[in-house]
């Protein structure tokens, strides 16, 4: 009658089919129940979350297969053993959702298969049927006279994935010309950034460029330095052995607060060495008003802090911000409104949903809404 989809795999692959419709079950309500002596009934207390349920699929191997019930099972074991935490589950009575299971059924599923030529499958599955129109990005651009609206067709808080993209002007970049020097300027773990050449201690890099005014450099280098007012160094980088850095790549370096000087070294810590003349630095201001209110979701504010990267993720089911590459920028958010003392990640309620970038802001963002019913 139809095939499961677990994991990214369908049962059909290995000529089994669902042999029955299965039950409909659903998830129940957590709650505990007290009764209070001299009253009527009881006080419930909730805190609107859903326990985890079982789902079960009678599934029969199609007759005529050149392979027994025995191996295809043997195939259908290691697919569904195989599958490591809560996995997406779908299935053709329930073509416009999908779960989040885990295989929790028995583990000798060969030998039921070989005695009855079907056997059925148990899976434990989170309460939430997310709906497949809710995987669909949407996009918005505008500014603060715009209110978008967007409707939750469900009756349960949706827990969207957001993405901010910074759209406002890149100040303009000033090229540096650099010299060489030698000098003997002290790392911050004490080292000395030096050249491993005839194993005199010199500094093989460019002279101290000043970079009051600046927000990033973009260098082009094996190591580099900065350094305070007071000539000592406030952050070092230096290359490892065989470092896959070279004069190709250009990075993007955040100055730290503080900082006074730059320089870019010419070797790594192995002695590896190329002349500091073709070294490359440019000093780029900050972005203008970084950390401004970005945009307002159901009356909770979220601000946002470009001056690191200027995309930005936000997921509202795990809270939790990171950057394109994967690493933690929930130091670069924060959260405001005028109801609750430590609000947090937004959600989608039931019904009209509205979004108002914020006054001064200069972006584009993606709303992925994650709809759900049970």
């Amino acid at each position: 009658m139809g095939v499961i989809r677990f994991n990214g795999i369908s049962s059909a692959d290995f000529g089994c089919t669902i042999e029955r419709r299965p039950n409909h079950t659903r998830g129940s309500r957590r709650g505990e129940l007290i009764e209070v002596p001299g009253r009527n009934g009881v006080v419930v207390l909730e805190d609107g979350s859903f326990t985890t349920y079982k789902q079960e699929y009678v599934m029969a191997f199609k007759e005529g297969d050149t392979i027994p019930p025995y191996k295809r099972a043997a195939q259908v074991a290691e697919w569904l053993l195989g599958s490591r935490g809560f996995c997406r589950l779908e299935d053709d009575f329930e073509p416009n959702v999908y779960r989040m299971a885990r295989y929790a059924g028995a583990l000798n599923i060969e030998q039921v298969a070989d005695k009855y030529g079907q056997v059925v499958l148990e899976f434990e599955c989170q309460p939430q049927r997310y709906l497949k129109s809710g995987e669909t990005p949407i996009s918005y651009e505008g500014d603060s006279s715009t209110v978008f609206r967007i409707t939750n067709p469900t009756q349960f808080e949706a827990r969207p994935l957001l993405k901010f993209v910074d759209t406002s002007e890149e100040p303009p970049v000033v090229p540096q010309t650099l010299t060489k020097n030698m000098g003997t300027k002290i790392a911050a773990d004490g080292d000395i950034i030096k050249s491993a050449w005839s194993g005199d201690e010199y500094l093989y890099t460019s002279d101290p460029l000043p970079v009051s005014g600046g927000g990033v450099a973009i260098i082009t280098g094996i190591s580099y330095a900065f350094y305070d007012s007071n000539d000592k160094a406030i952050k070092v980088y230096r290359a490892t052995p065989y470092d896959a850095r070279t004069l190709l790549k250009s990075e993007r370096v955040l100055i730290p607060s503080g900082a006074a000087t730059v320089i870019v070294g010419g070797e790594d810590s192995g002695g590896g060495q190329y002349d500091a003349t073709e070294a490359e630095l440019s000093l780029q201001a900050a972005r203008p008003n970084p950390g401004v209110a970005a945009v307002t979701i159901n009356g909770t504010t979220i601000n946002l802090d470009f001056s690191e990267h200027d995309t930005i993720f936000l997921d509202c089911d795990l809270h939790d911000a990171y950057y394109i590459d994967g690493s933690s920028a929930n130091n670069k958010v924060s959260f405001a409104n005028n109801f609750d003392p430590y609000p947090t990640f937004p959600g989608l309620l039931p019904g009209e949903n509205t979004i108002i970038p914020g006054d001064g802001s200069n972006l584009d963002f993606e709303l992925t809404p994650r709809w759900w019913s049970l």
